[in-house]
């Protein structure tokens, strides 16, 4: 499940033979019911989170699912009229059965699903786009195409906007070929101070009916969203290649100096070394981040968007220059996260992301699957 906070508007070509020894390839069974009645579940969607593994079931109600899987996973079954279930599974086989799951039926409530005519839709909807699918340049080829399943509510007293689905959202995204179902589990924006924060579950698969042309370009531009992700620096920081691939972290501290009677309260960025925030684990699989406080992203491998300095000229002097690299800020809600050899935040709902990596929402989104060629 993903987890997004921003105050302010979250290697690869040697990486592949560590992402295929880390993972292992399976094969995933079931067979889906309706707890009312016991009769078999039809196309309801089984899907790996993140990923582009994920199958429908059949007329009785069964799937075969292929994937690359850790050793303990999460696999998500939704279907529109039954409650989302999300499996935790534990197995070391290689061919995985889940055996019978009864999915609970939907209690409807007529008020949530049903589109009203209230005047304020439209204009909460433009809202949730710009801090859903997001601003940058992007952001025009990535279409919502159901965007009527979606009913909003807008506290005017505390500025804050609620957002909610009775079906998965169907995204497609032109600049980068994927198509998107989005589980949406919650999205909350504090229109006056600037917070979001978004869970849910999303399934990609790859838009396949286009010219050999298109799909290169597809190829050109997943690699353009990957470099500098918070995917991008995660793998980096897993496997200590953040210089390599052009990441430095940071710490700003606030030091306070006396000079005769006065005192004087500056700050000072202090370089922070990867080991001071990664912890080995017994488990192979994945390593602990840890951090006290916010840690300063800086990705010297792109410049700063010029759509994302125009976009933030709000906050800044009006004589400051566009960056000539990216700055990012992660804090931790928890002492730790656990992260993973293919970019997984295996518990992102404690890792709260701003600046560059928040700005970068849905429409830059990739697959935990994806490897850059």
């Amino acid at each position: 499940m993903k987890k997004f906070f921003t105050r302010s508007l979250f290697l690869a070509f040697l990486m592949l033979p560590f992402l295929l020894l880390a993972q292992r390839q399976v094969t995933i069974y079931g067979t889906l019911l309706s707890a009312k009645d016991n009769s078999p579940v039809i196309y309801a969607h089984i899907y790996i989170p993140n990923t582009t593994y994920g199958v429908y079931s059949d007329d009785q109600g069964n799937f075969s699912l292929e994937a690359r899987v850790w050793a303990s996973f999460e696999l998500v079954i939704s279907h529109i009229e039954h409650e989302i279930t999300i499996l935790q599974v534990n197995d070391n086989q290689d061919n995985i059965q889940i055996g019978t799951t009864r999915l609970r039926p939907k209690a409807y409530d007529l008020k949530e699903v049903v589109v009203t005519d209230d005047k304020d839709w439209k204009k909460n909807y433009e809202l949730f786009e710009r801090n859903f699918i997001g601003t940058t340049p992007q952001a025009n080829q990535c279409k919502i195409l159901n965007k009527l399943v979606l009913n909003f509510n807008y506290d005017k007293k505390t500025s804050k906007l609620t957002a909610w689905a009775y079906e998965p959202l169907k995204i497609e995204n032109r600049d980068l070929g994927y198509r998107i179902r989005y589980d949406l589990v919650l999205f909350e924006f504090d229109d006056q101070r600037g917070n979001l924060i978004y869970k849910g579950f999303p399934a990609f698969e790859l838009i396949r009916d286009a010219s050999k042309r298109q799909q290169r370009r597809w190829e050109k531009n997943r690699k353009e969203a990957y470099q500098g992700s918070v995917m991008h620096f995660i793998r980096s920081l897993y496997h200590n290649t953040l210089k390599e691939e052009g990441f430095e972290l940071s710490e700003i501290v606030k030091k306070t100096e006396q000079s005769g009677n006065v005192f004087m309260m500056r700050m000072t960025e202090d370089p922070i070394h990867r080991d001071a925030v990664i912890t080995q684990e017994d488990s192979a699989e994945f390593l602990r981040f840890q951090a006290d406080s916010r840690i300063q992203v800086r990705y010297t491998g792109e410049p700063e968007s010029t759509a994302y300095f125009e976009q933030h000229q709000h906050i800044m002097r009006s004589n400051v220059q566009r960056a000539k690299f990216q700055t990012s800020g992660i804090t931790l809600d928890a002492n730790f996260v656990r992260i993973y050899s293919d970019g997984q935040v295996h518990d992102g709902v404690d890792m709260l992301i701003d600046g560059y990596f928040a700005w970068e929402k849905i429409a830059k989104m990739l697959p935990y699957d994806y490897i850059m060629k």
